[in-house]
C-alpha cells in the first residue's frame, strides 16, 4: 500500500492514496472485508513512521475514522501505540498523535464512559499532560491541540 510503505514515492501521491482510503473507508465500512480492514491497520501504523507531517496527521485522521465507523473494539491497542507516539522525537509525530487522540476522544467520547475505556483514558490522560508540562515545550501547534 503507497500510503503505509511508500517512502519512495512523492509525498502528494503517499498522501492521495491515504485520503483515498479515507474515502473508502467513509462510505463503504460497512461492506469492507474485516481482513482489508486489518491490513489497512497495519499500514496505516507504518505511516506513523514518516518523516512528513502531512502523512502521519492523514494516518491520524483514518485511525479515528475507523474508531468512529467500528467502535473502539475495532481496534485494540491503537491508544498504547498513540500514547507510544505522544513520546516521539518528532514533532510532527507527537503533533499528529496528539491531533488523533482529540479526534478520538472528541468522536467516541460517550465509548470512554465504558470502564474497560475509562482505563484507557486514565492511561492517556497522564501523556496529554505530559505534552502540558514538557520543558522545553515540544511546540505551540502540540499544546494547542492538547488543550483543544
Amino acid at each position: 500500500m503507497i500510503f503505509g510503505e511508500g517512502t519512495d514515492q512523492d509525498v502528494q501521491i503517499r498522501q492521495t492514496a491515504g485520503l483515498a482510503l479515507k474515502s473508502q473507508l467513509e462510505t463503504n465500512f460497512s461492506n469492507i472485508d474485516p481482513q482489508i480492514i486489518e491490513y489497512s491497520k497495519v499500514m496505516i501504523m507504518k505511516a506513523y513512521d514518516s518523516e512528513e507531517q502531512i502523512i502521519t496527521e492523514t494516518a491520524g485522521n483514518v485511525i479515528s475514522l475507523i474508531l468512529l465507523r467500528g467502535g473502539l473494539n475495532i481496534w485494540p491497542g491503537i491508544l498504547d501505540f498513540l500514547i507510544e507516539k505522544l513520546h516521539s522525537e518528532n514533532n510532527s509525530i507527537v503533533f499528529s498523535a496528539a491531533k488523533a487522540v482529540c479526534f478520538i476522544i472528541e468522536d467516541s467520547g460517550r465509548a470512554f464512559d465504558e470502564p474497560k475505556f475509562a482505563e484507557e483514558l486514565d492511561k492517556l490522560l497522564p501523556s496529554l499532560s505530559g505534552l502540558l508540562m514538557a520543558q522545553p515545550a515540544k511546540s505551540e501547534g502540540v499544546i494547542a491541540t492538547v488543550i483543544h
